[in-house]
Order: C-alpha cells, then sequence, then structure tokens
C-alpha cells in the first residue's frame, strides 16, 4: 500500500475548501463508522437493513485433499475464517484452528495425513508467515515469519520435508531453501536469487529435486521453469527455451522467451511437466514438455479459449482443466493424456452434471485415489463452495454448505450472454462482442447499470450479491461488458486496447448503449456507468463523451485528468479505499475539487485514516449500501427499499 505524508492531503483540502464557492452546496463532511463521507446524504434506518440479507454468511475455497481422502476447505464466516477438515460431503470431521488471517496457500503431505503447511496473514506483524500445524488440529507453529516474506511450500513425498522461497537475511534477494517440517534443523539453501521471484511448484517423485518457476526482474518478459537437484544445487530449465539457449547450467545463464507461467505439474513419471502459458500464442495452452528431447505438445482442446487451471491425477491417468467460454468455465477430463501410440486419440469428455452450477471455477484437484476431483466454483447465482466429481459414475456432489443471508436463493437472477455489434469490421462483418447481462423480473422497462472492467480483466458470470440487490431489489438491469481489451479474446485482441488511449473502448461502450437503445425493455434515458481503476477511469471519461445518455457514474479508486472532466455535467460518486493499493488520499480529493468546480453534484466515500482501506467487512457493506443510495437516488429518482419490499 503506497504510503504519503498527510500535509499535501490538507493542502488539497484547504484548496477545495476555496475553491468551490461558486459551486453548490452538497451535504456536509462527516466521519460514520470506518468511513469520511462528503455529500452523500445520511441513510435512514430502513436504507441501513436494506442490504442485510444480500451478504453471503458462509462461503468456502478448496485447500488441498489428505492422503486418507479427507478434503480439507476453508470457510469464511463474518468472523474470520476457519480450517475444516471433512470425510464426506457436508460432514466436518473437524475444525482446524489458526491465528485468523487469511489463508493464501495450504500444503499436504502426499502420503501421510499428520500435517498441513500453510501461508496465512500475520495479523499481528503484518504480511504473511509460513506455518506448520497437526491436520487434527491443536497449535500452529511459525516456519517461516512474515518479515522473510515466504512463498508457497510444498512438501517432499517423504512427508519430512518442505521446500520454499524466502528473501534472504538483510537482503531483498528471494531464495530457494529446504527445512525439515518438525522444526529440528536449520533450513538448507538451494538456491540464491538475484533479483528473480522464485515459486516452489512440486517435487520428483524420487525427491531428488524440485521445480520452481522463476518470474523475471521487472521490465523483462517471461518466465521460466527449472528443476534444482537437492544434493548439489545443479539447475536445469525445462520448459522450452528459445532455439539457442543452454538447456543446463546456472539460472543467470536464462534464455528469455516470454510469457506467463501460471501453474505447472510434473508428471508422474517424472519425465515431464505439464503448464499452462501463453507463450507464443493469443491464449492461455495447456503445454506437456518431454524432458528427454520428445517435441512438445499441445494438451487441451479448448482451442480459441484460455485454460485457466489443471490438475493431473497421482497415477496420471486423468487430467482435468478448466477454461474460459465468454466468462463462463467450461471443464474437460482427459483419460490417459500421453499415449505411448500417438495415432490413439486420447479419451476426452465434458464434465457436465445437474448438481454443478454454471459459474467460474477456481480451482480443480485430484484425490490421492485418483477418481474423484474436487472443483471449487462460484455459480452466477450460487456462493462459492467445493464440489466433488466422481469420474466413475459422473455424479457431482456439493461437500460444503455456504449459505447467504435471508435472501432466497432462488430469487438470485442468472447471468445470460449477450452479444452486440461494435463499430469495426475486421473480416467485412461488424465484430461481436460479449457481455453478461442480469434482468430483473417483471413487465416495466427497467434503467442499466452498466459495470465496466479494467483492463486486461473478462466479465465472469459468478455470483455478486451487490449485482444482485440492484436487480431484484432496485429492479435495474446490469451489464457487465468485454469491452476492448478484456481478457478472454487473445493477445491479438487485447493489444488494439495498449497505450494510453481508450477510443477503442469508448467507442465499444458507445455501440453497447446503441445496443440498449434498441431493447424494448430498457430505458435508453435511465443509464449509469461504473467501474474500479481503469474501469472508474473509463466510467468518468464515458460520462463526458455520451454526456446526452448517460445519467450518472460511480468511479472507484480512478484518475482522470483535467480534460477527461471538463465535459462531465452528470452526478458522480467517487469512492476511494476499496481497491489495493487505493487511490491516493490527494489525488480523490483533486478529483472531488475540479468535479464540483465544474457544478457536478458529488459524493465522495473514503477511509477515516487516510493511509487506511475501506477492507473491513463493515466498511465494504456501507461502501455497498453508498452505492444502493446513489443507484437509486439518480436512476429511480427515489431512495433504495428496504429488502423484498413491493414495487
Amino acid at each position: 500500500m503506497p504510503q504519503f505524508n498527510s500535509r499535501p492531503a490538507l493542502v488539497v483540502l484547504i484548496a477545495f475548501g476555496l475553491g468551490c464557492g461558486a459551486a453548490p452546496l452538497h451535504a456536509e463532511r462527516r466521519t460514520e463508522g470506518p468511513a469520511l463521507y462528503d455529500g452523500v446524504p445520511a441513510l435512514s434506518d430502513e436504507q441501513r437493513t436494506a442490504f442485510a440479507p444480500f451478504r453471503a454468511t458462509s462461503e468456502s475455497r478448496l485447500l488441498g485433499w489428505l492422503a486418507n481422502g479427507d478434503l480439507v476447505v476453508s470457510t469464511r464466516f463474518d468472523e474470520g475464517e476457519q480450517l475444516e477438515r471433512l470425510r464426506a460431503p457436508a460432514t466436518l470431521q473437524v475444525a482446524i484452528s489458526h491465528g485468523g488471517g487469511t489463508l493464501r496457500h495450504l500444503a499436504t503431505q502426499p502420503f501421510h495425513s499428520q500435517l498441513l503447511a500453510y501461508l496465512a496473514d500475520d495479523t499481528q506483524h503484518g504480511g504473511a508467515a509460513l506455518y506448520v500445524q497437526d491436520a487434527d488440529g491443536g497449535s500452529e507453529r511459525v516456519l517461516v515469519n512474515a518479515s522473510a516474506l515466504p512463498g508457497d511450500a510444498v512438501f517432499a513425498h517423504d512427508g519430512a520435508r518442505l521446500a520454499y522461497s524466502a528473501t534472504l537475511p538483510d537482503s531483498p534477494f528471494e531464495a530457494v531453501f529446504v527445512a525439515d517440517a518438525g522444526g529440528t534443523s536449520v533450513p538448507r539453501r538451494l538456491l540464491r536469487g538475484e533479483g528473480e521471484r522464485w515459486r516452489v511448484l512440486g517435487w520428483t517423485r524420487s525427491d531428488r529435486a524440485v521445480l520452481v518457476e522463476r518470474s523475471a526482474p521487472a521490465g523483462i518478459d517471461g518466465d521460466e521453469l527449472w528443476l534444482i537437484d537437492i544434493d548439489n544445487g545443479t539447475q536445469r530449465r525445462v520448459d522450452e527455451p528459445v532455439e539457442g539457449a543452454p538447456a543446463r547450467g546456472r539460472a543467470s545463464e536464462r534464455s528469455r522467451s516470454g510469457g506467463r507461467i501460471s501453474q505447472a505439474h510434473l508428471a508422474n513419471d517424472d519425465r515431464g511437466v505439464y503448464f499452462l502459458s501463453d507463450r507464443d500464442s493469443d491464449y492461455t495452452r495447456l503445454r506437456y514438455v518431454d524432458f528427454f528431447g520428445a517435441a512438445p505438445r499441445d494438451v487441451s482442446y479448448a482451442f480459441g479459449h484460455d485454460v485457466e487451471h489443471f490438475d493431473l491425477s497421482a497415477d496420471g491417468r486423468y487430467l482435468a482443466y478448466s477454461w474460459n467460454d465468454n466468462g463462463y468455465s467450461r471443464m474437460t477430463i482427459i483419460e490417459r493424456p500421453l499415449l505411448e501410440r500417438p495415432q490413439a486419440a486420447p479419451l476426452v469428455r465434458e464434465i457436465r452434471a445437474p448438481t454443478l452450477p454454471v459459474g467460474v471455477v477456481h480451482a480443480l484437484q485430484f484425490a490421492p485415489q485418483g477418481t474423484r476431483l474436487a472443483i471449487d466454483l462460484t455459480g452466477s447465482a450460487a456462493v462459492r463452495d467445493v464440489y466433488v466429481h466422481d469420474l466413475l459414475d459422473a455424479s457431482s456432489v456439493r461437500w460444503t454448505r455456504s449459505a447467504l443471508g435471508s435472501a432466497s436463493g432462488k430469487a438470485l437472477v442468472m447471468a445470460q450472454t449477450l452479444r452486440f455489434p461494435t463499430w469495426d469490421r475486421p473480416d467485412g462483418r461488424p465484430r461481436q462482442l460479449t457481455a453478461q447481462l442480469y434482468r430483473p423480473g417483471g413487465d416495466t422497462r427497467k434503467a442499466v447499470l452498466i459495470i465496466l472492467a479494467g483492463r486486461g480483466q473478462q466479465a465472469r458470470a459468478q455470483l455478486d450479491m451487490f449485482v444482485q440487490f440492484v436487480v431484484t431489489q432496485l429492479h435495474i438491469a446490469v451489464i457487465v461488458p468485454d469491452l476492448r481489451g478484456a481478457s478472454g479474446h487473445g493477445r491479438s485482441f487485447a493489444a488494439l486496447a495498449s497505450g494510453a488511449s481508450r477510443s477503442g473502448e469508448s467507442l465499444d461502450l458507445g455501440a453497447l448503449l446503441a445496443w440498449i437503445s434498441s431493447q424494448p425493455d430498457l430505458q435508453r434515458e435511465r443509464i449509469a456507468v461504473m467501474g474500479r481503476g481503469d474501469g472508474g477511469e473509463l466510467a468518468l471519461t464515458a460520462l463526458g463523451i455520451y454526456s446526452d445518455r448517460l445519467r450518472a457514474a460511480i468511479s472507484i479508486d480512478a484518475i482522470a485528468g483535467a480534460a477527461q472532466l471538463a465535459a462531465v455535467r452528470q452526478p458522480v460518486l467517487l469512492l476511494r479505499g476499496l481497491s489495493e493499493p487505493p487511490l491516493p488520499a490527494s489525488a480523490a480529493e483533486q478529483l472531488l475539487w475540479r468535479l464540483r468546480s465544474n457544478a457536478v453534484e458529488t459524493w465522495l466515500m473514503a477511509p477515516r485514516d487516510l493511509e487506511g482501506r475501506l477492507g473491513s467487512s463493515d466498511a465494504q457493506l456501507a461502501a455497498q449500501q453508498t452505492m444502493v443510495q446513489f443507484l437509486a437516488r439518480f436512476l429511480n429518482d427515489e431512495p433504495p427499499p428496504a429488502a423484498g419490499a413491493a414495487h
């Protein structure tokens, strides 16, 4: 999080007070709870309680399997996060307590079920520490403290050792270490970095080497995979180096072939490595590289789509991967992905089950036995949960029981995928862009909220309780478009939005506004835009360009120049502190001053602490309430109703 002196912000506040004499009067500045409000009317008691039923009271995510077939998940409640060990669906065997910080990664022993190692936030000292704990609960032990900036840990197959990355004492550089899981000996350094980032990914079956990912220093493109010998520290690069690059040697002798590697697994026979990379491709592909000279292969069959996650069964018989299809995740199973006879086709089938909601996959992991696949999934109208798919009978069962508030899941609205033509014609026909559309019920024409993603982001069909409230209680249609530069369309498409100019995205937004105007159930005269970061900047820009068609904008942690704001006349809500890092306080105050100098009705909500964030659950709820209040005021011309109230 950026640090700054409060004195410049104070100067901006004084300038704001002196420079707005001609601006219209606004609600006074006040602090309430964790936030500062300026120009925001006070909420009524009815408005404060309206959003309560639309908060998820719990949600679960996948952490890993134990060797005995138990599933380890993390369940987040309002009061914090808890590790849980499940023996069967919806059956809690033991709740494993930990320090309370958010869990970032968990490692289990491949052939034992005694120990867990996890990276979790250190709530007392800041940062994340590496902990070791019994799988049956009990006191956790710090293996590496947060000051060393430890990375993800991975158990050796013997279960007695861990490999992880951490910074060296009195040095900013990362190194790779091997440590005794029992903490009885001093960790041994395998590799000393030179400014790179290192991530440990796995051990060979013999435990004689570890697979690590090297991320290049800032400004140098490309990730690499290396095997490091445990005994002598010899390093060998194993991911497709460019022609003429050394296959063996020190990491300093690396080649730079470009591309990001997001996930990698060693083959079960240690003869090669599977990994996800966008190297030399418009899309993220699942690749296999043989260590003994065979030609590299594309393993996935999701041509023209990004592969998101994958896992390999312990015996190598099954490979599962998820891929992005217009914002929805689809899952594919390959049986015997690498056959001795190349002319024989492996068995490929898609995972489909009526008990699996459509939505977004966050992780996949096979059980040690290899025929059960855990799926971490958020539905477009379902809370995040963990499901287990049995490959033998093709059944899928929900193992966790996440819950909504008092709002009924039956009332939630699923996203629809729409396609609309944009302004250019690359092949003689208008280019088609996609969007996720949430339509309220009823026969009346609806106002519209357009949520703009930042650069490189794509609309994903996963549950958003703020969106659900806006659709079901305010009866406002919500559209989340993929404009120029969204991910999921390949590099060549995303490259069209590179550079400082956002004219392509603005024109795409104009095409979407034209599409909205053609819909008989949508009100073209009642449209607002909302975005975070780059999306918030685009929202402010669009409010000036399309002033005749947009009624208001919500900008979250976004900056905009004087030229972008000059044409803005419609109301604006500025939110600061929801992103990481947040917009500096001085920049937020400058935006407020410039908008009000142009007689624009502007609301501001920010953390009451200049260096703080709206990160707590109470602060996030307050931000959602303020956004609902703003939309109800400027799209519906009325205060927001209590949840479930008749309209």
